[in-house]
């Protein structure tokens, strides 16, 4: 308490050397490494950040939040490939655990396995009947990048599929998402146009949604 107290102070030292007395007790307990952590990633210190996560991981180590919490770290490094391990872990231990998952998809991203993130999140938004217009936007969108790397058929293909989820947002869409859509149905209705089929495939869309005035939003 009285280092949790200082840190809140910005007395840094002597919250760190208040933590550590805590950690020689052996009490068995993550907190103090977690507290510790925080510290070294308010210094910048992103290496011994990462240590003290590792160090809690030792103590609990099948642990979801740690193991997500370690790729975090991780990732603040730039080391995606490590990052990609860990979140795999914590999705592995928690499988409803959305939050390793979607860093998952990022970290696979990041470290240049981008097929290999769209086919992490198409199966879980195929599998998964409450999508959420962030998961069907991210997933459309990365099948628009991966087209920019493929050639031929195939870019084609990764085409269609950006045009499927861009269609699922824009034609599909439950009046829940409505809202959220609104600011940016331009933007949408733009990247379908440039996606086979076009313009007629989305122009009926978008033509609907200005007589309908905007899907009733205000």
């Amino acid at each position: 308490t009285r280092a949790e107290r200082a840190g809140q102070a910005s007395e840094l030292d002597e919250a760190e050397r208040l933590l550590h007395r805590v950690v020689e007790l052996h009490t068995g307990s993550v907190q103090p490494y977690l507290m510790l952590a925080s510290l070294a990633t308010l210094r910048g210190d992103g290496e011994g950040a990462l240590a003290q996560v590792r160090a809690a991981r030792t103590l609990w180590p099948h642990n979801a939040e740690l193991a997500e919490t370690e790729g975090d770290k991780l990732a603040a490094l730039g080391r995606f490939d490590q990052a990609v391990d860990c979140f795999q872990e914590s999705h592995d231990l928690s499988p409803a655990r959305d939050s390793a998952l979607f860093k998952l998809v990022t970290a696979l991203d990041q470290s240049g396995q981008l097929q290999a993130a769209i086919d992490v999140h198409e199966y879980q938004v195929r599998s998964n009947p409450a999508l959420t217009l962030d998961s069907v936007r991210k997933l459309a969108d990365m099948w628009r990048r991966r087209a920019e790397q493929l050639s031929g058929d195939e870019r084609t293909w990764a085409l269609v599929a950006a045009r499927h989820f861009y269609a699922v947002l824009l034609d599909d869409a439950p009046p829940s998402w409505w809202p959220q859509l609104h600011p940016t149905i331009k933007d949408h209705t733009h990247r379908f146009q440039i996606l086979p089929g076009a313009p007629q495939s989305w122009f009926e869309v978008y033509r609907r949604y200005l007589e309908q005035g905007g899907w009733n939003m205000p």
